[in-house]
């Protein structure tokens, strides 16, 4: 009975299996024949290449995980600085907007004041107006 070999394929998994399938079919016979040394001899070839294939790919495997987790952390770390700089921007923003205002009223009485020195200065001498300011 003829035994194919595995071709190798895409998936290395699926080449470890069918090469040690082969491998194993081979060597069933009591006595294998030279062939059946042969074709075994192959398989083994084949599986350890194949084992060598799944290494790389579970390593690349880590490599993309670790990568993600990495990027995963990174966007936690971006975001997490994020919110605290908008944290900041809106102390300074709250800062600035009470410095406005402490301003404003600042203004409104320097206003009221030159209000009143306008109507007290009509009617009164400048001694007058001294007196009421102190």
């Amino acid at each position: 009975m003829p035994i194919s070999l595995p071709s190798g394929g895409d998936d290395p998994r699926a080449t470890l299996a069918a090469a040690e399938q082969v491998r194993r079919a081979a060597l069933a016979p009591a006595n294998p024949s030279p062939q059946d040394r042969s074709i075994a001899a192959e398989a083994s070839q084949i599986s350890t290449q194949a084992q060598a294939d799944l290494a790389e790919l579970q390593a690349q495997e880590r490599a993309q995980q670790a990568e993600q987790s990495s990027q995963s952390r990174n966007d936690e770390q971006l975001k997490e600085e994020q919110r605290e700089q908008e944290q900041r921007d809106k102390a300074a923003r709250e800062e600035r907007l009470e410095e406005l205002r402490a301003l404003a009223r600042r203004s409104t009485q320097l206003g009221e004041q030159l209000v009143t020195l306008d109507n007290v200065q009509r009617n009164q001498n400048v001694g007058s107006v001294l007196d009421q300011l102190a």
